[in-house]
């Protein structure tokens, strides 16, 4: 079976799904591969109030409230002083933030595609077959092992870090730096604070946020080629943690139930857009968790690919150069933030983490990311 589209995106993340809702709001007919099997679980991950207007204009307000993520009205960090400093979302419309259940979240932004028109397809992508007659066909294998081929006149790279169609356009990832994160999950949080918090340390830093399901998040943040590789990852999570005394304080002297080493390297594409294809969210470019930017950051991109691929359709030969400025924009403001942040950090000045942070012993060149194809 061939299924014909106009455009075909690949990854069911909130970037890819946010896409596909807006394309087919407007009758693109798209189609939305998504891997089948059980989601992976991702956990201390928040929707901002700048982020709410991007949610309502999808029309999910709605669906987003009846899932009952956790509202909460600011933030606390212990970051230029060991002082913990609030920041209210009072006066930021709409007023507070959400700590999200991802899977909860991301099935309800599919479930606005579908609503809009798109076709959700669970497969996993093989190959790219061809591309003639300006349509790209993909073989993709369902989970029950049956093979189908999709075509599309574009197609929208959402599969995160993988990158997985741009590099085979021969796009490769470049990373600026090599931070990782080891997240643990407390079964019971010690506070009924419903607030992120973010703590500093001489090593990198922690964060810690309650989850809508039950239990706290707790993150530390570090290099990759910090001196804890030597240790479990159990053993270095509770030292680190209990290092920074404001999360350690929340998270108590519960033992995690699991604890994930993650990457959350700065990386990017080299290129953003191309003929017949763009890339979006994590695809794209991968912020620091310290920006708290990534879902925001991928609603976002998921409006700004739609505009794009509307101006295509509608004959716009700049369509795909705009996007890819507006993308390089987005990737300097996020650089120029990113800069601040760490630059109001001067506690530790001999500490290897924060001076590359600072740029005193590394430049911002990038290096090239490990192929994950």
């Amino acid at each position: 079976m061939n299924a014909l589209q106009d455009v075909i995106v690949l990854g069911g993340g909130p970037a890819g799904a946010a896409t596909a809702a807006r394309l087919a709001i407007t009758g693109i007919r798209v189609a939305l591969v998504e891997r089948p099997g059980p989601a992976s679980v991702r956990i201390g991950e928040s929707l901002p109030p700048a982020a709410w207007a991007r949610v309502v204009a999808l029309g999910a307000a709605a669906r987003f409230l009846s899932d009952r993520h956790l509202e909460t009205p600011g933030t606390v960090a212990c970051w230029e002083t060991e002082t913990p400093a609030a920041h209210d979302y009072l006066y930021t419309p709409p007023g507070r933030g959400w700590h999200l259940d991802r899977r909860r979240f991301d099935r309800m932004l599919r479930k606005t595609a579908v609503a809009a028109g798109a076709r959700v397809i669970r497969a996993r992508p093989l190959d790219i077959e061809s591309r003639s007659n300006g349509f790209w066909t993909l073989r993709v294998r369902g989970r029950d092992g049956a093979m189908e081929r999709v075509s599309g006149r574009l197609v929208v790279d959402a599969t995160g870090r993988s990158s997985w169609f741009a590099r085979r356009q021969g796009m490769r990832r470049s990373r600026l730096d090599r931070l990782v994160a080891l997240a643990g999950l407390v079964p019971t949080p010690a506070t009924a604070d419903p607030r992120l918090l973010v703590e500093a340390a001489p090593w990198g830093w922690s964060y810690c946020v309650p989850q809508p399901s039950g239990g706290l998040a707790a993150v530390c943040l570090m290099d990759a080629d910090d001196p804890w590789r030597g240790s479990t990852l159990a053993s270095t999570w509770r030292s680190r943690i209990g290092s920074t005394p404001h999360v350690a304080a929340r998270a108590g002297e519960l033992a995690p139930t699991c604890v994930r080493l993650l990457s959350a390297a700065t990386e990017r594409l080299m290129q953003f857009a191309g003929h017949g294809w763009l890339a979006v969210g994590d695809a794209a470019f991968s912020r620091d968790p310290l920006s708290s930017g990534g879902i925001a950051g991928a609603l976002e991109m998921a409006s700004l690919a739609a505009e794009s691929i509307g101006s295509w359709f509608q004959g716009s030969c700049r369509a795909a150069a705009e996007y890819a400025s507006a993308l390089e924009d987005q990737w300097s403001r996020y650089l120029a933030e990113q800069r601040v942040q760490y630059g109001a950090v001067d506690r530790w000045p001999t500490e290897l983490f924060w001076l590359r942070r600072r740029g005193a012993m590394t430049s911002r060149s990038p290096a090239p990311a490990s192929d994950r194809r």
